[in-house]
């Protein structure tokens, strides 16, 4: 039986409510933060490149949680003898889901984003340890007393399966962010012709020439000059690009037309080139010396990797060579660093 006998009414304590207070009011704001999670890259999902199928699979977990969390609070302020456990689960899970958030971070934003993480997590273990030993709510809801109900079970089991997608898409993530480590570019076993920035291998165009490699924190830059007016920037970035809003925040990061003024989007185009996506735009600039300037800008990431890379090109007077150009160098970059890897040991075994 619960503990609803007689006529006396149970109060939780104050720490408890506030305690309880804080946890709704936590969910209320992971509520917003999904709502504006899958309205940002959820729009018209049939047409935007976020997958429709992890919006799919990751929403029902999310809602199963958050209904599972809203009905602990409510069955422990009716001082129900499964409602303890229920906070315990649910803060659980909210505690992880926190921990996770640390490996979405932008790096450009670590420390601002971390004064909103670091508190909820403190506040998830202040929660836990005091579910667990507080001797107050030990007068509320006495330990003896706590049981787990057939519903709580059939709660337990729904919830399980909900997020079960979502366990599995975080450890696909997870994996992909372990084999898209960097490696050391010398470690690599590369061609004469073929270039590495340690994220990926690449082979130049015949008419390019490279003139400058510059190593900027973790990235490498790579440009490359051509006798056809054509100056080409390439890098690649330890993350992936896969929907046109990321897509176009990107391209605003990479503008290097200060001396320009901006005329007309020729063309926006995506495409697959070896099993991998391709997204491009090539602009029209207008020079404050006088003459026309062309501007491609591509980036194509992997679906096995967290790698894409990018391409900047840019072509003076007339537009020839930098759509072409740029189709066949991304043909030549390979994400895979891996069976390179492996020939190289087995070289050094065999030396």
């Amino acid at each position: 039986m619960d503990n609803e006998e007689g006529n006396e009414i149970k109060k939780p304590g104050c720490t408890f409510t506030i305690l309880l207070f804080i946890f709704f009011y936590l969910l209320v704001r992971y509520i917003l933060q999904v709502f504006n999670f899958y309205s940002w890259n959820g729009i018209n999902p049939l047409k935007n490149e976020f997958s429709l199928t992890a919006i799919i699979s990751t929403l029902p977990g999310v809602v199963a949680a958050l209904y599972f969390a809203f009905a602990a609070i409510y069955k422990s302020l009716q001082c129900k003898i499964y409602s303890i456990a229920m906070l315990k689960y649910a803060a659980i899970y909210f505690l992880c889901n926190s921990i996770l958030d640390i490996y979405h971070l932008e790096y450009r934003f670590l420390y601002a984003q971390l004064i909103f993480i670091v508190p909820k997590i403190l506040f998830y273990i202040i929660f836990l340890i005091y579910l667990y030993r507080s001797k107050d709510l030990n007068t509320y809801l006495p330990k003896e007393t706590r049981k787990a109900a057939k519903v709580h079970w059939i709660a337990m089991l729904i919830f399980l399966i909900s997020i079960a997608p979502t366990c599995y898409i975080t450890g696909v993530q997870f994996y992909k962010a372990y084999v898209s480590m960097p490696v050391n570019k010398n470690q690599l076993n590369l061609s004469d012709e073929e270039l590495s920035d340690g994220l990926a291998v690449f082979s130049p165009l015949d008419s390019w020439e490279l003139d400058t490699i510059y190593q900027e924190q973790k990235n490498v830059l790579h440009i490359f000059k051509s006798e056809e007016n054509l100056k080409s920037y390439v890098t690649t970035l330890n993350t992936e690009y896969q929907s046109r809003i990321e897509f176009s925040a990107l391209l605003s990061e990479f503008k290097g037309l200060s001396d320009s003024l901006y005329v007309d989007k020729l063309l926006s185009k995506d495409t697959i080139i070896n099993e991998n996506k391709l997204l491009y735009d090539i602009y029209k600039y207008r020079r404050t010396k006088g003459g026309i300037q062309y501007w491609t800008f591509a980036a194509m990431y992997s679906n096995d990797f967290l790698k894409t890379t990018i391409i900047s090109c840019f072509e003076k007077d007339t537009l020839n060579k930098s759509e072409s150009s740029v189709l066949e160098f991304m043909k030549s970059v390979d994400f895979n660093l891996e069976p390179r890897l492996k020939n190289n040991r087995m070289d050094d075994v065999n030396d």
